[in-house]
C-alpha cells in the first residue's frame, strides 16, 4: 500500500490538540552534515563488531562489582557497538556505564569517540528525555560533545515536528508524539481510534501503557515535550565556548525559537536533590557557610537561562539579528542595568532593531517591580521608538534562518571533512587504547605470575636450607606457652619461725 505524507490539518484533526506554534522554515543543514557512511563504517572494524553486547555489560558489571572501576576503552566499545538504539534495555545499560566510568579514576582516559556515540545512540533512538537529562549533568555522566555534534543536535531538534499528545489525568505521562509518515490504513485506524483514546477532558477508557503500546505497534516515533535545542544552547552556553559562526547562529536560532513560543512548555531541572530528613537532625559545626549565588551554574529557571545564552552569544553574532537578541536576553535575564546601557547604545549608535523585540521588551520591563528602574526601561525604550528608523518592520525569525542558513553553506564542506577525518582517527584511537590495556593486561598478568613464583621459590628455600637455619627459624618461633603451669597451693604453708641461738657470740673482724 502507498504511502503518502500526512497533512497538518489531517493531524490536527486526528488529534484534536494544539499546535506548538514553531516557526515553519526550520531546516538549515543537509543530509550529508550526518556523515552516515563513515559513521557506520565502524561497525565494520572487527575489534567493535565481535562485542557481544548482553555478555559484555555483564562483564563489565562484574568488573565494577569486583574492582570498583570500569575501563574508557570498554566502554567505548560498548557504545560504538551499538546498532539498534531500540532495543530493550540498551538505553539503561548505556546510562549506567557512562554514569561508573564518571564515578571511577578511568574517567580522565574517556575517548572523544564515546560523547559523540551515545549522543547519536540517544539521538537515532529519540530518547530526547535522557540526553537531555545526561548532557545537563556534567559532573555525573561527562558528556562534552564537540561542537558539530552539538550542530547535528540543535538542528535535528528544531527540524522535528512536534505534536503534544495528552493522557488521562489519573496518569503521570505526558508525550510528544511526531509523525513523518502515516499509510491509509495506519490514518483509518487512527480515526477509529483517536476518540477513545486522545481525549482532553481526560475521560478515555484506555490507560496511558496502553495509548503507548498502540503507538509502538503502529511505530509512531515519541519524543519528550520540551525544548531539546534550547538545552543544547543553554550547555554551551555554561560551559562559556559557543564555537564557530554555525554553531553561534543554531545557538541564537534554539533559544530565539523557544522563547516566541505561544505555549508554556515545561523546562526540568535536572539538577540532582538532596533529600531532606524526616526527622529534625542537629550537626555541629565550626562555622556556617554564607549562602552564595553564582549566577551562572546555580541558574534553573529557563527565561533567565535562555536570557543569558542571548545575550551573551549575541555580540559575537551582531548584525540586526545579533542586537534585537542581545536586548530579548537582558530582559528576559532580568539584568536591567545591562539593557538599559544596550538601549542607550542603540539609540546613539543609531542601530536598528526588531519591531517584535520591542513589543516583547515592553510586556517584561511592565512587570519590573522597582518603579525607578521600570520607569528608566520604559524612558529608553520610548527614546528607541522615537527614534526614526530604529525600529523596523522585519521578521527576525527570517533574518536568524538566513544568517543560520548563510553560516551552514560556508561552514558544511568543512565541518564534514572534519567529521570524517574525526571518525578515521577515532577509529585508530580506539585500536590504539585498545592496545595498550591488551598490554597493560599482559604485564599485569605477568607480574602476578612473577609473585606467585617468588613465594614458591621462597617456601622451597626454606625445607631445602632448613638445617643450615634452624637457629635463626628457631628463634623466630613463637614462645612456647605452657599448658599445665605450677598452682600455687590455696591454703600455703606458714613458715616457722627461725629459731636464735642465744648463745651465739659473733666473731671478732
Amino acid at each position: 500500500m502507498a504511502r503518502r505524507v500526512c497533512r497538518p490539518a489531517t493531524l490536527q484533526r486526528l488529534l484534536s490538540l494544539r499546535h506548538t506554534q514553531l516557526p515553519k522554515s526550520r531546516n538549515f543543514l543537509s543530509a550529508s552534515y550526518r556523515c552516515d557512511d563513515v559513521w557506520n563504517k565502524r561497525l565494520d572494524n572487527p575489534l567493535v563488531s565481535s562485542v557481544n553486547l548482553g555478555d559484555f555489560y555483564y562483564d563489565l558489571d562484574r568488573k565494577f562489582k569486583r574492582e570498583g572501576k570500569v575501563s574508557a576503552i570498554d566502554v567505548d566499545l560498548f557504545v560504538n557497538r551499538i546498532d539498534n538504539p531500540r532495543a530493550d534495555g540498551v538505553v539503561e545499560e548505556l546510562e549506567e556505564l557512562i554514569h561508573r566510568l564518571r564515578r571511577s579514576p578511568e574517567t580522565v582516559d574517556t575517548l572523544e569517540s564515546t560523547h559523540c556515540a551515545v549522543l547519536r545512540v540517544l539521538l537515532d533512538g529519540g530518547y530526547t528525555d535522557t540526553l537531555t537529562r545526561l548532557l545537563a549533568q556534567p559532573m555525573s555522566y561527562g558528556l562534552f560533545p564537540d561542537h558539530p555534534t552539538c550542530n547535528l543536535l540543535m538542528h535535528t531538534f528544531l527540524e522535528r515536528k512536534e505534536y503534544t499528545v495528552i493522557f488521562p489525568k489519573n496518569t503521570t505521562v505526558n508525550k510528544v508524539v511526531y509523525f513523518d509518515l502515516l499509510n491509509d490504513h495506519l490514518e483509518a485506524c487512527f480515526e477509529k481510534t483517536q476518540a477513545q483514546i486522545f481525549q482532553q477532558d481526560g475521560a478515555s477508557c484506555h490507560t496511558a501503557l496502553d495509548v503507548i503500546q498502540w503507538l509502538d505497534d503502529y511505530k509512531i516515533g515519541r519524543i519528550d515535550d520540551w525544548p531539546a535545542a534550547a538545552r543544547v544552547a543553554v550547555y554551551l552556553m555554561l560551559q562559556e565556548d559557543f564555537g564557530p559562526p554555525l554553531t553561534q547562529a543554531l545557538v541564537l536560532a534554539s533559544c530565539y525559537c523557544y522563547t516566541t513560543t505561544q505555549d508554556n512548555q515545561p523546562w526540568e531541572d535536572y539538577m540532582p536533590k538532596v533529600e531532606e530528613p524526616q526527622e529534625e537532625v542537629k550537626i555541629r559545626v565550626k562555622f556556617l557557610r554564607n549562602p552564595y549565588f553564582d549566577d551562572h551554574f546555580d541558574l534553573t529557571e529557563p527565561h533567565p537561562l535562555l536570557g543569558k545564552t542571548l545575550a551573551w552569544v549575541s555580540p559575537l553574532v551582531g548584525g540586526l539579528a545579533g542586537r534585537s537578541c542581545g536586548l530579548l536576553g537582558w530582559a528576559l535575564y532580568g539584568k536591567w542595568e545591562e539593557l538599559a546601557a544596550a538601549l542607550d547604545r542603540v539609540a546613539t549608535e543609531k542601530e536598528p532593531i526588531a519591531a517584535s523585540v520591542v513589543v516583547q521588551i515592553k510586556s517584561l520591563v511592565e512587570g519590573v517591580e522597582d518603579v525607578e528602574a521600570r520607569e528608566r526601561l520604559l524612558s529608553g525604550v520610548g527614546r528607541v521608538e522615537a527614534a526614526e528608523g530604529l525600529v523596523v518592520e522585519q521578521d527576525l525569525w527570517l533574518a536568524i534562518t538566513q544568517l543560520a542558513q548563510d553560516a551552514a553553506r560556508a561552514a558544511e564542506p568543512l565541518d564534514i571533512k572534519a567529521q570524517e577525518e574525526n571518525y578515521r582517527r577515532w577509529e585508530e584511537q580506539r585500536e590504539e587504547e585498545y592496545q595498550r590495556q591488551v598490554q597493560a593486561y599482559k604485564k599485569q598478568q605477568l607480574l602476578a605470575e612473577i609473585e606467585e613464583k617468588k613465594q614458591e621459590l621462597t617456601a622451597r628455600e626454606e625445607v631445602i636450607y632448613f638445617f643450615d637455619n634452624k637457629e635463626k627459624l628457631s628463634m623466630m618461633l613463637p614462645e612456647k606457652k605452657k599448658f599445665y603451669p605450677k598452682r600455687s597451693p590455696a591454703y600455703p604453708k606458714k613458715k616457722r619461725p627461725r629459731e636464735v641461738d642465744e648463745a651465739y657470740i659473733p666473731p671478732d673482724v
